[in-house]
């Protein structure tokens, strides 16, 4: 699949969802599986996610200290991030990090 039919297709693919796994720190989600729903999630010959939708809600985060990174290693494009749920949360403010998603 080549970038354009990515981009086609990716905004209609199902999130990927870390929603209600008491995660911590941003980092677990490298080891964590996602939540499944009613459609598979996609995923490029490198085994990464292929959405651009990414739902952290109702757990215990407080930081988002290496967000890029992780964003990197679950996603085949970060940089097409377009809905980041962070809700419930333990977050005091919003992290710059979240700036350079322009999606």
């Amino acid at each position: 699949m080549n970038k354009r039919d990515y981009m086609n297709t990716s905004v209609q693919e199902p999130p990927l969802d870390y929603s209600f796994r008491s995660i911590h720190v941003i980092q677990d989600l490298v080891n964590e599986e996602p939540r499944t729903g009613l459609r598979p999630l996609k995923r490029s010959k490198s085994g990464k996610s292929l959405t651009q939708s990414l739902w952290l809600n109702n757990n215990v985060l407080n930081d988002l200290r290496d967000f890029n990174q992780v964003a990197s290693q679950l996603l085949e494009h970060p940089e097409n991030l377009a809905w980041i749920d962070l809700s419930f949360n333990d977050l005091t403010s919003i992290d710059p990090v979240l700036t350079t998603f322009f999606n």
